[in-house]
């Protein structure tokens, strides 16, 4: 499967649909494991879920799709970034490094 192909079908499942569906079937969980969980508790589950869970299944997404490993799928998932940012514009949302991001997050608690 070509890089771009790749992309095209991580960009089409990392929707905003998709990330409604993470917050209809595990807000009320997150909320709960908010309250001992500093990490979910300094942005707020929705935060969470687009800084945290979306870029890991982005990452599951590409190690399953590509036959690759974590290291390769991650690297796969940086590189993307400019082209996500094109192929979903929104006016006041500009992804970056989605692992920078995490860690910048962990690092915060």
């Amino acid at each position: 499967m070509a890089l771009t192909e790749c992309l095209e079908i991580l960009a089409f499942r990392l929707n905003i649909d998709r990330v409604e569906n993470i917050m209809t079937r595990f807000a009320s969980k997150l909320r709960r494991l908010a309250a001992a969980d500093k990490l979910i508790s300094s942005g707020g589950v929705s935060a969470y879920v687009h800084a945290v869970l979306v870029p890991e299944l982005g990452m599951l997404l590409i190690k399953d799709d590509m036959s690759v490993d974590e290291g390769k799928a991650r690297e796969v998932l940086r590189s993307s970034v400019d082209i996500g940012n094109l192929l979903n514009e929104e006016e006041d949302e500009v992804i970056t490094d989605p692992i920078e991001d995490v860690k910048a997050i962990s690092d915060s608690t």
